[in-house]
């Protein structure tokens, strides 16, 4: 079953128009009408050569925002690794007052440090909490 909620979403967030669900399950349908006739013409061609061969190998595809998110992610845990031990080596330093505003942003760092990375072990998180607003 085709899912519309993500295309309603982009075209509300992306374009600002707001198109009901039904609306789009009328154009999917008359597209899928539309494209059966191409369907059955590419079917009968196959059809009468014979002989017909299928190629079944897997091709993995990523797209660009996929293969992004797929390079942040594997170089994203030595760089939290790399800010965790900066934080702990100026926390260690005697001259930062823990009160002080780096001091105060090292401990928080270092308090929610473990829930922040959280991401990298669930594919399903994404870093950024920013995903619902649009970009002009």
């Amino acid at each position: 079953m085709l899912s519309l909620s993500p295309a309603t979403r982009i075209f509300r967030e992306r374009h600002r128009a707001i198109i009901p669900r039904q609306q789009m399950v009328q154009w999917v349908e008359k597209i899928a009408f539309l494209l059966l006739a191409i369907y059955q013409g590419i079917w009968e061609e196959l059809l009468t050569t014979g002989y017909l061969q299928v190629d079944e190998t897997p091709v993995k595809v990523l797209d660009p925002e996929v293969k992004g998110k797929a390079v942040r992610r594997q170089k994203a845990p030595a760089l939290w690794r790399a800010m965790k031990r900066r934080a702990l080596e100026l926390r260690a330093n005697p001259r930062l007052l823990p009160q002080s505003s780096l001091g105060k942003a090292v401990n928080y760092f270092l308090n929610e440090y473990t829930a922040v990375v959280g991401y990298l072990g669930d594919g399903r998180f994404e870093i950024d909490n920013n995903l619902g607003f649009v970009q002009k």
